[in-house]
């Protein structure tokens, strides 16, 4: 999109993204809006061009606010992505954040299940699950598993279907004890 008159009607919003920073912190850098039929960067004025001193009046277009940052940092380069394509990235990253089960000290376990309420938890027979309320990033969450005299965890979404992460503490159990 340019800075040429947009109508509200065919008007969506784009993200401005360092691909880098957004795989290491899972952040983007600004958003546009629309006025008066023009796309413009979010809170660039008076930041972007002179400091907080002089104000500059209206937002940037998004090619001047590109522009600018790319010249400012050159070896950060900027992308524009669409809603689908940032929902994509989202959801590709919040994979990778996931973890396979591993083995951790029983103290561990312990010291995760007393510091704040588990969530989730269930017991069967001596065996005993939960996740910690406390997010990784976005749904994500540290699950435990107390398995008789051994304790392990993993990570993955706190709204996981609760059989998967059975099985998948069952499979580190089965392959560590077989």
């Amino acid at each position: 999109m340019t800075t040429q008159s947009i109508t509200s009607e065919a008007f969506k919003p784009r993200y401005i993204v360092d691909p880098k920073y957004f795989a290491e912190f899972g952040s983007i850098v600004n958003q546009t809006y629309l006025e008066k039929g023009r796309e413009l960067v979010c809170s660039t004025s008076d930041v972007v061009l002179h400091g907080d001193t002089e104000p500059f009046g209206k937002d940037l277009p998004v090619h001047a606010y590109v522009m600018h940052r790319n010249n400012m940092e050159p070896k950060r380069a900027l992308e524009i992505w669409d809603e689908d394509t940032l929902n994509a990235k989202v959801a590709e990253r919040m994979e990778s954040l996931k973890q396979e089960a591993k083995e951790i000290p029983v103290a561990t376990f312990w010291e995760q299940y007393e510091c704040l309420p588990p969530c989730r938890e269930r017991t069967l027979d001596k065996y005993r699950f939960f996740h910690v309320m406390t997010r990784v990033s976005g749904d994500l969450v540290n699950w435990y598993a107390l398995m008789g005299d051994e304790a392990f965890t993993l990570i993955d979404e706190a709204s996981a279907d609760m059989n998967h992460i059975l099985d998948r503490f069952f499979a580190l159990a089965e392959a560590k004890f077989n």
